[in-house]
């Protein structure tokens, strides 16, 4: 099928199933956020974003010239603290960047605050939970590595404002191609970032003022076209029928987890049993125990990782403003839930806590 049917088969797709006539696809998530900010004119004006989120969204407000502004995580289930972003939505405001960390549901009343606000946009990444549909007009989606709907790459903006869609075409063509050396950009990255994030734990001066310059080192890595194979990748994936399996697998394994792991020390998130989980998350005693739990678990050839690092220090605020944030940062553990996890897995995973524990508690 010729790559224009292949798109207009995907975005009447994700039209159909999210309700929303306008989709544009994109290089990548980020790409899709940047696009946003840029069309939705938030120079100068404050983003407020969760404390907790992938990175790239920082680079996004950064390269359209708007003014981060990290809101904290509600304890319960890691999204963003409906009371602090209360707080933080001022005149100033340009935009809000909501997401549903780890495949947590935001809860009807962030989503009915957020529709109430008269003028200040919102914008719902939905990368990690492409299965939680909710009432808010705009969303980016992710198609990246280990997402819940996985073509190696890619992203997509949807939305029922037709002049904002055709500002954001506009713009998009004036991307740079997909790179050609994307994987090197991509290490790259990875060694600067762990490199720059040490700077600024350190309290390294020019720390924020690095972490400013990645999304022009790396623009070419974040801002660009669809790659040429996308929609082909994207046609064989985009079946939400099929995915229906991969997405009860996911409530299934997060559920098994929630119950074999009831152990002293151990947090789990508050949620119900049709929560979708993109990983399941706890929360250990300290950053000690975690990172011995994380290290034995990776020495089993189990996928685990303790993501994400609070993002609060780009914002210049500390731990009266984000408390929560860096505490749930510093004692995370995000365990995967794909179809492929097994009841042999499971039950290793389950092993290592209790051992690792028994040790860490003698």
């Amino acid at each position: 099928m010729p790559e224009e049917n292949l798109k207009e088969k995907i975005i009447a797709k994700l039209a159909n199933h999210y309700q929303l006539p306008y989709v544009h696809i994109t290089g990548r998530a980020t790409t899709g956020i940047y696009l946003l900010l840029k069309t939705l004119g938030v120079e100068g004006k404050e983003v407020v974003f969760p404390a907790l989120i992938c990175p790239s969204v920082a680079y996004a407000i950064f390269k359209a010239k708007g003014i981060p502004v990290p809101c904290d995580s509600s304890m319960n289930d890691y999204n963003i603290d409906l009371p602090h972003l209360q707080r933080l939505v001022n005149p100033k405001t340009g935009a809000i960047i909501v997401n549903h960390l780890f495949g947590h549901p935001l809860s009807d009343e962030i989503i009915n605050f957020l529709l109430s606000l008269d003028g200040i946009p919102n914008i719902e990444d939905i990368a990690q939970a492409p299965y939680h549909v909710t009432k808010l007009p705009i969303k980016v989606m992710s198609f990246g590595r280990t997402k819940p709907i996985c073509a190696d790459g890619g992203g997509a903006v949807l939305c029922d404002d037709p002049s904002l869609n055709l500002d954001i075409e506009t713009l998009g063509k004036s991307l740079p191609p997909f790179p050609v050396n994307h994987d090197g950009l991509s290490d790259l990255h990875k060694e600067l970032f762990k490199l720059m994030y040490s700077y600024l734990e350190s309290g390294y001066a020019g720390g924020q003022e690095i972490f400013t310059t990645f999304p022009n080192i790396f623009c070419g890595l974040y801002f660009h076209k669809p790659s040429k194979d996308l929609f082909i990748k994207l046609n064989r994936q985009l079946n939400f029928d099929g995915l229906a399996h991969e997405f009860s697998q996911r409530r299934i394994t997060g559920n098994r987890y929630k119950d074999a792991l009831k152990m002293k020390g151990i947090t789990h998130p508050v949620d119900d049993e049709e929560t979708v989980y993109y990983r399941y998350s706890v929360l250990a005693k300290d950053s000690a125990i975690r990172d011995k739990i994380v290290h034995a678990l990776r020495g089993a050839g189990i996928h685990a990782s303790s993501l994400y690092d609070s993002l609060h220090i780009i914002g210049g605020m500390g731990q009266k403003e984000l408390g929560n944030s860096i505490n749930i940062s510093g004692r995370i553990i995000n365990l995967w839930t794909e179809s492929q996890v097994n009841e042999e897995a499971i039950q290793k995973t389950v092993k290592i806590f209790s051992n690792t524990l028994a040790i860490g508690n003698n």
